[in-house]
């Protein structure tokens, strides 16, 4: 499995044909124990709010008990997380200076929730690809997995299929068993893969939970899986970087008048050069 330091001079370099040869790509050292820490706290408490909000019964009817959507919406520590360089370097140079978020999903696994894979219909836990969609090879798409705790290869937290991003064939869930390879990592490390690579999670073996949060970066033409400036407000999306209100959406939303449309060209919104 590639594994590259972020502190390396050349890692995005190492990244870059990693992605392009296998399809993933582990980098260490992106998140530090601090922060590290504070993501735990953050996923926890977003969880509870969650659960308020949703409730568990609807969370449970939909397979998500540890799930954290748009989590940034509940703890402000995820608007930080999405503005860590290394992870902006890694949007901009594998898919484009103007990629937009796609997700932002939080994961609490439990342990040992799964006592084999088999027993889940939870799409989380069948290989799939994120952006299934072959386009002769053009990346529109990655995946940026941060995780907060250590992963050993007997945790069975995550898996890939390393090599699927190439195939414009449909691969079977018994290739993907046989060929997947169980992800190792260093809490802080971060697993960045082609959005049309094969993958799953797994039912964590591990004796503790294991908290994570997984990004998916497009270009900036594709419909995101929650509108976030309709989710976010206008209010609290302009007290974000620039670069910040660009990844959410903000300078490519859809017009809902012909007012709107005629708006001068600062006054957009749909901004011009956006990819």
């Amino acid at each position: 499995m590639a594994t590259v330091n972020s502190n390396d001079n050349d890692w995005l370099t190492k990244c870059s044909k990693s992605i392009s040869q296998a399809g993933f790509c582990l980098v260490s050292d992106v998140v530090d124990d601090k922060n590290c820490t504070l993501g735990i706290q953050a996923l926890k408490g977003a969880h509870k709010k969650v659960i308020n909000l949703i409730g568990s019964e609807r969370l449970e009817r939909s397979g998500e008990e540890g799930v954290i959507r748009a989590p940034m919406s509940f703890e402000d520590y995820f608007f930080a997380l999405l503005d860590n360089e290394k992870i902006q370097k890694m949007s901009e140079l594998f898919v484009s200076e103007t990629s937009i978020l796609h997700l932002q999903n939080g994961f609490i696994f439990p342990s040992h929730n799964l006592k084999s894979e088999s027993e889940s219909s939870n799409f989380q836990y069948i290989f799939h690809k994120d952006f299934p969609r072959y386009m002769n090879d053009y990346v529109s798409s990655i995946n940026v997995l941060v995780t907060f705790t250590d992963i050993k290869s007997t945790d069975e937290i995550f898996y890939v299929v390393p090599n699927t991003h190439h195939s414009k064939n449909e691969i079977s869930q018994e290739y993907c068993n046989k060929n997947k390879i169980s992800i190792t990592a260093k809490a802080g490390s971060i697993l960045v893969f082609d959005s049309t690579l094969l993958h799953c999670g797994g039912p964590n073996r591990s004796a503790d939970n294991w908290y994570g949060v997984n990004h998916q970066f497009t270009r900036s033409f594709i419909k995101q899986q929650i509108d976030y400036t309709r989710l976010l407000g206008k209010e609290l999306i302009l007290q974000q970087k620039p670069r910040i209100q660009q990844m959410l959406g903000y300078y490519t939303r859809v017009v809902t008048s012909l007012d709107e449309y005629y708006q001068p060209t600062e006054k957009r919104l749909y901004r011009a050069k956006q990819g």
